[in-house]
């Protein structure tokens, strides 16, 4: 009888356990809701990238990737597979974001869509820019622009994340007139889709190409518009970077104490979203430019900050 009674107390607990403590037995998940789960965790996973939190914005796509794999959601996948190789690339873990990317493109081909094809080019591309290797990245973009002309009526928002990438490339290797033609023309498109973020990135590059070309005043007043869109849409890490690239353009202008300032505030900026590397080089500029300004102190306090930090990664 004891045995008995322990038997049936065990098998209670296992009910329980199984059911989630409900009294409704769980119904096993349609399609379509794991499809709408894995969207949902797409869209966590874009906020927190939006944030510049890509640990936690990895785990949400990764939770994206699972859902659409149980389903065999292959669109879903591909997409899955190209916010996890960008996050990764965000991450400069490039190894980790080639295997993701070449594994989303290769899907795309296999299912014979054009379209997301060309988004994952589009990230292969800018994967080898970030890697310093511009043969392999213009390869990839040219690749891209035949897959747009052979394809009918491509996503007018790719054509301009690729005209954007291919306005980096430009830049890179030195063909500025290039790149300003192509970035002018992502921010057509953009425009009229009313991608802001996208528009400031491209204001964003444009600035570094007027840079490059020493007019400064030009390269100030694209970057002071990327910075008022990044305020608006609360982009973090771009609002940092806004700020550090007017730090070096206006201390190319002389404007040392304007510089100073874009320099402090990127610098907060950076600590805050643990960007180490970023918060490293803003440190450098700090302590030359505190000492060009007199700052004897300031310059020494950024100084054995920056000697701290790196002493912590060795």
């Amino acid at each position: 009888m004891r045995n008995r009674h322990i038997i049936a107390f065990c098998c209670f607990l296992l009910l329980i356990a199984f059911s989630g403590c409900s009294s409704v037995p769980e119904q096993p998940e349609t399609v379509s809701q794991t499809k709408t789960r894995a969207a949902e965790y797409t869209d966590y996973g874009n906020r927190y990238f939006d944030q510049a939190l890509f640990d936690q914005a990895l785990k949400f796509y990764a939770m994206a990737l699972e859902n659409n794999i149980a389903v065999d959601h292959k669109e879903g996948i591909i997409l899955s597979r190209d916010s996890i190789g960008q996050t990764y690339l965000m991450m400069g873990l490039f190894t980790e974001a080639d295997s993701a990317l070449q594994a989303a493109r290769e899907l795309a081909v296999q299912i014979a869509r054009k379209d997301l094809e060309l988004r994952v080019l589009n990230s292969q591309g800018k994967l080898a820019l970030n890697q310093g290797d511009t043969e392999k990245a213009g390869r990839l973009f040219n690749e891209a622009l035949l897959l747009l002309e052979s394809s009918d009526n491509p996503a007018a928002n790719v054509q301009a994340d690729i005209y954007h990438s291919i306005g980096a490339l430009n830049k890179l290797t030195g063909d500025l007139q290039e790149a300003r033609a192509n970035l002018e023309q992502s921010i057509r498109i953009n425009s009229r889709l009313d991608r802001e973020e996208e528009i400031a990135g491209s204001y964003y590059m444009l600035a570094s190409v007027f840079s490059k070309l020493e007019d400064f005043s030009t390269a100030r007043e694209y970057l002071l518009s990327a910075l008022s869109i990044d305020k608006k849409i609360e982009n973090k890490l771009g609002i940092a970077d806004d700020y550090f690239a007017l730090g070096i353009v206006t201390e190319k202008m002389g404007k040392l104490d304007e510089a100073y300032l874009h320099f402090q505030t990127a610098l907060d900026i950076y600590a805050v979203l643990n960007r180490t590397d970023s918060t490293i080089e803003t440190l450098s500029f700090l302590t030359g430019i505190a000492e060009e300004l007199g700052l004897m102190n300031e310059a020494e306090i950024y100084k054995n900050t920056l000697e701290r930090i790196e002493g912590t990664l060795r």
